[in-house]
């Protein structure tokens, strides 16, 4: 007999450390004085390092699971084209309407490497928050680890749904400084939908 679908209330006793992160990352934006702009390329330099860490990350564990490191080679010859091209492009977009420093256009090596000096601190954060997704990759990557190729675009969906919510925040932030809703409240409202514990809210099937 198949029963309800509760949520799981015992899990939400590791809310505290997103509880943790969330204020660790506001307090960031309060104590630098950041706006729209620095709040926007901490969230793509996040997109990009916990993404395509999290790939890694799946596909080391395919590797070890199937013994095909020609696979895994290939594998991640393609997902770090396309997922760093994706991220490229978002960024040309982005440096047009936020330039990094302060010129716009396709931004260069120097531009990556001020995102990187001046954001760089945002990321522990960012990796606590993600932290269930590495958990369920390294899980997914090990039910079927004979056809590493077949199976790929299940194992390696989740740093994309990440990418996804983090550029509707990115886009939401765009907006705010369209209407000119630049404050820390704004800012509070958006970390805290970027490290609410969303997972904490899946239901499980209870078969009894």
């Amino acid at each position: 007999m198949t029963g309800s679908e509760p949520i799981q209330p015992a899990r939400w006793s590791e809310a505290w450390v997103d509880v943790g992160a969330f204020f660790v990352g506001l307090g960031l934006a309060w104590y630098k004085n950041w706006e729209t702009t620095d709040l926007i390329w901490s969230l793509w330099l996040s997109s990009l390092t916990v993404g395509y860490a999290m790939i890694v990350w799946g596909l080391l564990g395919r590797m070890k699971m199937t013994k095909t490191v020609i696979g895994g080679l290939v594998l991640l010859g393609f997902f770090s084209l396309h997922f760093g091209l994706f991220h490229f492009l978002h960024s040309v977009f982005l440096n047009a309407l936020f330039p990094i420093v302060g010129e716009s256009g396709v931004p260069t090596l120097k531009s990556y490497g001020q995102v990187i000096s001046n954001y760089w601190y945002f990321l522990p954060a960012a990796f606590i928050a993600e932290r269930e997704g590495f958990i369920q990759m390294w899980a997914k990557t090990l039910e079927h680890p004979i056809n590493v190729i077949a199976d790929a675009g299940n194992g390696f969906i989740q740093p994309y749904r990440n990418v996804l919510r983090m550029h509707l925040l990115i886009f939401f932030f765009i907006f705010a400084n369209i209407a000119k809703w630049e404050s820390i409240l704004v800012y509070a409202v958006v970390y805290g939908v970027y490290f609410f514990p969303w997972r904490m809210l899946k239901r499980e099937k209870i078969i009894g």
